[in-house]
């Protein structure tokens, strides 16, 4: 196992497997955080990489299909709610989401 860290760590030296910090997901999230259709204080790392865990545990590990009814559940069930303001919170616009 270690052999094989050692060797991503060589073939990606400044990132992460799933992609470093400026990845289209987190200026994806960067937008919309602008746009304050996130919440400003979410954790930025964690959000970003919620996604791209499961889709990566799906690939490498279990093999299972990745369907877009499986990427729509993430986003929609997952991912939209995590980022989304806390109800009763001071963050919450009262739109009921």
């Amino acid at each position: 196992m270690k052999q094989a860290r050692d060797g991503l760590a060589t073939t990606y030296p400044s990132t992460d497997a799933c992609g470093g910090a400026h990845t289209p997901s987190a200026d994806t999230l960067t937008r919309a955080i602008h746009r304050q259709e996130v919440r400003a204080d979410v954790p930025f790392e964690v959000a970003r990489e919620l996604g791209q865990a499961m889709l990566w545990h799906r690939f490498l590990v279990t093999g299972d299909p990745i369907t877009d009814e499986l990427i729509e559940h993430i986003v929609d069930d997952i991912l939209i709610p995590y980022t989304r303001a806390h109800v009763g919170t001071s963050t919450d616009s009262g739109s009921g989401q």
